[in-house]
Formats: structure tokens, sequence, C-alpha cells
């Protein structure tokens, strides 16, 4: 009976979405209609109905496959991936609903349309409900071991192991091996390291992986041969028991001007009652001339894509770096000529005060000024929205990113979505495409996917259309220069300061025997010109460079720049720009 009675909602349904007149629907409708009808079912099986509930859930469910396997919206499939994927979540959920309603006959109805499509079962699989009925079904059963036979191709997790102090050989030689063809299968920018070849460097690091007498000396191997790679996406990590042996360092930042390296940031009271100085030079470090210590010491160790952000996390980053209970030694020269050998501890002081991650003052009364170092959290897009009322005053916007290392690149689009009444577009993916049989017919070349672009839509209800300048520089990095290369692309403004950190992408994640993980660069990155900026870096409209001088004095020439450069007649926004 209950088939007939869907039979016959299936008729009313078609009859009632023809004079709907789907035939003039769009694909975007017809997905957003088919999607209703499963959330009007999805939201009635979440609060765990009786009889009638599910018998009306399925109903919806009944209307919505019906829908969006007419005719007319079968024709939309080709322009609209989403739109045709909608009819085996539909099949999923139909297995589902009648799993709870103890319906076998229904449920397998389903399982067989769906597993003819060739599609998943995905969540289906392990669903209570369903594995509750269908369990012992052989189709079912015949089902998930094929998926799951897949699943273990596809899945590293029988490579995880549990920290040790020193794992055995075979766990080093899997996890090399693991890395070693993961990198080998994804990795998007070989063409960047022409004279490397993976496999022999592979070979390699296979006796020098098992002469290792620690797990610790293990991941300093793993680390220093993808560094090789030269892409700050694709790295590996150390196990979290090894953090305070590996990751700690004292609270405050180096950086590399003109060949010397100088104190820019003490962020303890405490570090700086022991007499280092903002502005003090970084003679040697434990005794070692500093750039051969860091050419010896760290530089080997970092994972980077350009010189700019080798430098930077070389000399600023993982100078310092090490063991929580080893002191670091540093020979300063002082800012008055004198010399001073210091004993600094790597560990937390308790003090500690860093930068907030944002921050907005009003320059002069006129500039409105906005810092943000990370685009990690929603919090900044708050942040931003709450300036608002202020940039109404302002005759011009600065935004600093100089000190932004990444996060999630839609953060950046939602800012700049305040600032244009166009949509936002920001860098064309790629993707590698391995195709097996391409191989076997004796083509080796390289194929490459485009990935399907997104835009973000600007902000309906405030644009700020006065005149805006970006900061940047070396720690510009990741989804920050997402944001720069959609700031360009808008020709919304000057950007001033250095050279960017010049790698973005995605990354795949693993884990590795022994604890630790690693990620591959799996993404490639563009202008939309087709033009490579990963590898490079995003060059300013205006090169500014802090010197000794600057630090020493509290001075920031790239900020005074962006407001001199405010006197001068900038064009008012418009969405002809």
């Amino acid at each position: 009976m209950k088939s007939i009675y869907l039979l016959l909602c299936s008729i009313i349904i078609v009859i009632s979405f023809n004079s709907f007149s789907s035939d003039k629907m769009t694909s975007e409708q017809a997905y957003d209609k088919a999607q209703q009808l499963r959330n009007e079912a999805n939201l009635i099986v979440d609060n765990k109905p009786e009889k009638a509930g599910l018998a009306q859930a399925e109903d919806s469910l009944v209307k919505a496959l019906t829908f969006v396997r007419q005719e007319n919206i079968k024709a939309m499939y080709s322009s609209n991936k989403y739109l045709a994927a909608r009819q085996w979540d539909i099949l999923r959920d139909l297995i589902k609903v009648n799993s709870m309603q103890k319906d076998k006959v229904e449920a397998v109805m389903y399982l067989k349309d769906l597993s003819a499509s060739g599609n998943g079962l995905y969540w289906v699989a392990e669903d209570e409900a369903i594995v509750s009925l269908l369990g012992g079904n052989i189709l079912f059963k015949n089902i998930v071991a094929k998926e799951q036979a897949w699943a273990r191709i596809q899945s590293t997790k029988n490579f995880n192991s549990n920290y040790q102090q020193n794992i055995s050989d075979t766990e080093k030689l899997a996890g090399l091996s693991l890395l070693w063809a993961e990198i080998k299968q994804g990795f998007v920018f070989f063409d960047q390291v022409p004279q490397l070849n993976w496999d022999e460097k592979f070979k390699e690091f296979i006796p020098i992986v098992l002469k290792t007498v620690s797990t610790k000396e293990y991941y300093d191997e793993l680390i220093r041969m993808i560094a090789q790679l030269k892409d700050a996406h694709t790295n590996v990590y150390y196990p979290r028991e090894l953090y305070k042996k590996t990751y700690s360092r004292p609270p405050l930042r180096a950086t590399l001007i003109n060949g010397n390296v100088i104190v820019t940031d003490i962020y303890s009271d405490l570090l700086r009652s022991t007499g280092l100085e903002v502005g003090d030079e970084i003679l040697r470090v434990d005794n070692l001339e500093v750039h051969k210590f860091v050419q010896s010491k760290v530089m080997p160790f970092q994972s980077s894509s350009t010189p700019q952000d080798l430098d930077v996390r070389s000399y600023t980053y993982a100078l310092l770096s090490g063991d929580s209970q080893q002191p670091v030694i540093l020979k300063i020269k002082k800012k008055d000529g004198s010399f001073r050998t210091m004993s600094i501890l790597r560990k937390e002081y308790g003090d500690e005060k860093y930068p907030a991650t944002n921050s907005f003052k009003l320059i002069n009364d006129k500039y409105a000024y906005f810092r943000t170092n990370s685009f990690s959290s929603n919090e900044t897009v708050l942040s931003f929205e709450k300036i608002i009322p202020n940039l109404d005053k302002a005759e011009g916007l600065i935004i600093d990113i100089r000190n932004n290392g990444g996060g999630s690149s839609d953060i950046g689009f939602k800012i700049l979505s305040f600032l244009t009444k166009k949509n936002i577009v920001g860098s064309m993916s790629f993707s590698r495409k391995n195709n097996p049989v391409e191989r076997a017919w004796g083509n080796y070349s390289t194929s490459w996917e485009k990935l399907e672009e997104s835009t973000f839509s600007n902000n309906q209800e405030y644009t700020f259309n006065k005149p805006v300048i970006v900061l940047a520089g070396a720690k510009t990095f990741s989804a920050a220069e997402d944001f720069l290369i959609a700031f360009k692309q808008l020709n919304r403004g000057l950007i001033i300061g250095e050279i960017t950190g010049g790698s973005s992408g995605q990354p795949l994640l693993f884990s590795l025997p022994g604890g630790g993980t690693a990620r591959v660069c799996v993404k490639r990155e563009k202008y939309q010109s087709g033009e490579d900026w990963v590898g490079t870096g995003i060059s300013p409209d205006i090169v500014v460079k802090p010197s000794i001088f600057d630090i020493q004095n509290d001075l920031d020439p790239v900020l005074k720049k962006a407001l001199l450069m405010f006197k001068n007649t900038f064009p008012v926004y418009n969405e002809k720009l």
C-alpha cells in the first residue's frame, strides 16, 4: 500500500511542479527547490519523529527525487554538478528514512538504485538505523566491503603509530615511504625545483633514516628532506611530545636587515630587564657567528617558497627555537656600540604581552588604520565591522597585513566585500590529474585540472568608496596573499611595503609513524592572467623597507609613506574602477 501511496504522490508532485513552470527554472533554482524538500525531511528526521512524521519525511524525499529526475531538470545536470548530485543524496536519505520505519523492501529498493549509479554509500554505511536493518543484507554487505577496500587505498591511517623515544626501523621506513609517495602523487611545484630528482632523494634518505637513533633524529631528517622541495605549504612537523624540545623559543623576534640580524620585538618586560633592547644586533648564537649558525643549524630545516620567506623563517621564526631546557647564548652589539654576551631562556616568562590580532586607530583624525595579523577567525571580520562607523569620518583607509600569516581566504574576502561593489575573484587554482592509463600509453607529461572558481559577493549594505592602501611584507603569507591578489585584481588601491612570502595553496594533511604529521601542497594558485606568484611573491606598488635606524628609533617608514601618498590625488573608488 505504501508503494501505491508514494506513486500517487509522485504523480501529484509532477503535476504540481509542472504547474510551477519548472521549465523556466534555472539550475540554481532547481537545486534550491530540491534542497528545500530535503531540508524539510531532514528537519523532521533530526527530531526523532514517530511513524507519522517519518512517513511525512519520506513523502518530501519522494517528491524531491521525482522532481530532480524530470527530463527538463536532468537536462541541467551537465551545467550544474551539484544539482546532479542531489539525486544520490536523496537516495541516501530515503534509505535512512525507510530503515527507521523498518521497511526493508523499500530501503533495499533505494539501495539498489544508488548502487546501480556507481555512487558511494558514504555515511549510509555506518548509520545505526541502516546497519541495524540492512547489516545482514548481501547487497549491502558487498557494497560496504568494496567501498572499504577503496577507502583503505586512499587512507593513510595504517601508518599511524604512537610516539616512542625511538620508533622501529619498520616504522621509519614506512613513514619515509609514505612521505615520498604522497609528494610524488600530489605535489604541484616540482617544476620550481627542476634539479631535484625526488625518487633519487627517496633512495638517498633510506639509509639516513635507518641510522637515526631516536624519533627526534628521525624527524630531523624528514624535515631536512622535505625542505628541499622549497615549498612553505609542504612540511613535516614533530610529534607533540617533542614540541618543548624543538619549538621552544624566548619571547623575542629578530629580523634580517641589510645583512644584520636586529632584535625587532621583545614581548616580556622580564626579558627586557636583562638589558636586551629592540634595536640590538645579534652577532653570535651559541658561540657561532650568526649567519654560520643559521646556514648550518636553521636554514636546512626550513620549508620555504622564496628567498624572502626563507629569511623570515630562518632569522625571525626559527632562529632561537630549540630545547626549552637549554638556554640560548647570544652575543649582542648594543645601540651604543658596546658588546654583551647573554644567556636567554627558551621558555615562557609569564608576563608576555603579544600584539592584539586586530587593532584600529584614527591617525591625525583623518586616516583610518586597521591592522590584522591573522585571517584565521571570523573575529577579524567582526573587528572590521566595528570600525565601519569611523570609516565615514576618514579620508582614507590603511589595512596593515605585514604580519598576517594567513588563515582562511574567505575572511580576507569578507573584508574586501566592504571595499567594492564588484564581486571578488581570487587566484586561479589547479591540481594535478593522475591518469595511469596515459602512462601505460607512453605519455609521461603532467596534465592539470583547472578547479572551479568561486566568486565572493560584495557586501550589499555598506561600501567604503574612499582611497585604500594595503601595507604588506615578507611575513604576509598564504591567505593574506590571497587577499592581496583579489585587492590587486580589483584595482582598489596601492600596496606599499616589501614583496610577500610567496606561498599559498591547499595542503593535504596526514599522520606519520611516531605521532608526527606532514602536509603536501596539492593545489596550485596563479594570477588570473595565468602567471605564477607562488614561488616569487607579490610585489608592492611602492617598495619601502625599514632600516636599522628606523627599528632603533621606533619609526615606521612604510606607514609614513602611506600617509604621504594620501596627500597626493587619489581617485575615489567607484564600480567602474
